[in-house]
């Protein structure tokens, strides 16, 4: 999710579920008055994260896509009727994923829908004041729920017609979307979550999404793709200063020695005892294995550690350490 500022106001709008190294600007080298739709600055923030300043014409929608050979251009976000002519767009997705991939901004609507399975797993906690938290062996998942995203076609559907039906065995049938866990203003449903300690079922998918069946498949075995991220905590003067962790096999626990290739980002979050306490930017890379806070939060008020990741299919794994 980008966040858009102007002024005082902040829109949200995702893209960039890639990152870019290298760039193909709508207008290269122009100044901060040329003629829109342009970028006019690209700096790159202490978090390593991409700032953009873009040039619009108000009340223009605008599409972002992305290619790796400037032949080949796939969409990946939009702004929906610009609010004003120069917008500040940061892309939450940090530099260290990216291989040099080439950015363009185009007129017209960005349309697009995704889906995907998140998975949860109840790894393990941390005891007493270790840093390091105890890990339940074999590992495997306590539930799943099926999300779908609908971008640039707002307003959105209630929450309660957006409709899950997954293959023979999924626990989904003409199921609505959660209420407490989805949100119309932003195009974004979740399905109940489903207990299993297997994942969900390979197989074909549906969403009824106004009335009409979007079919979507997953071919993968989701044990196939766990693995146990465990971390460990810095803490100075009772604040987190930073998490490290080492890959490890969900049934044996023993250190991998790279990141398996089906993952393409990780992230860290901290919850408390009222929510989440901190959130890692999105895109960080399997292969960094530390993390420095970019925030202050207290060590004594963490309730619970996860470290959440990817695969290449854009299925999602939280893998939950508790305190105790």
């Amino acid at each position: 999710m980008t966040r858009c500022a102007t002024g005082g106001r902040t829109i949200r709008s995702r893209f960039f579920w890639a990152l870019f190294l290298g760039l193909f600007l709508a207008c290269p080298g122009q100044p901060a008055w040329a003629a829109a739709p342009s970028i006019t600055k690209i700096t790159l923030l202490p978090t390593r994260q991409l700032e953009f300043q873009l040039a619009l014409d108000v009340g223009e929608s605008y599409t972002f896509e992305v290619s790796t050979n400037l032949a080949d251009w796939m969409a990946v976000g939009g702004i929906d009727e610009a609010p004003a002519s120069s917008l500040t767009v940061v892309d939450e997705n940090t530099v260290d994923l990216a291989p040099a991939l080439f950015f363009r901004l185009k007129v017209g609507r960005y349309t697009r829908f995704s889906f995907g399975l998140a998975h949860y797993v109840q790894a393990g906690q941390f005891s007493g004041a270790a840093t390091t938290p105890t890990v339940s062996l074999p590992a495997t998942f306590s539930g799943y729920r099926a999300w779908f995203e609908a971008e640039g076609d707002s307003p959105y559907p209630e929450v309660s017609t957006v409709l899950f039906t997954g293959p023979a065995g999924s626990g989904l049938s003409a199921t609505p979307a959660a209420v407490d866990d989805s949100s119309a203003d932003e195009g974004w449903y979740m399905s109940p979550i489903v207990s299993s300690t297997f994942g969900a079922p390979t197989g074909t998918w549906t969403v009824n999404y106004r009335g009409t069946n979007m079919t979507f498949t997953s071919d993968l075995d989701m044990l196939s793709q766990l693995v146990l991220p465990v971390p460990t905590v810095v803490v100075a003067n009772g604040l987190v200063q930073s998490v490290s962790w080492v890959y490890r096999d969900r049934v044996s626990g023993a250190a991998l020695s790279a990141p398996p290739s089906y993952m393409q980002q990780i992230m860290v979050q901290l919850e408390g005892s009222s929510g989440r306490l901190y959130d890692s930017p999105d895109g960080g890379a399997p292969s960094v294995t530390t993390h420095t806070l970019t925030e202050p939060v207290t060590w004594s008020e963490v309730t619970g550690l996860n470290m959440a990741y990817d695969d290449l299919q854009d299925n999602h794994y939280v893998i939950f350490y508790r305190r105790q």
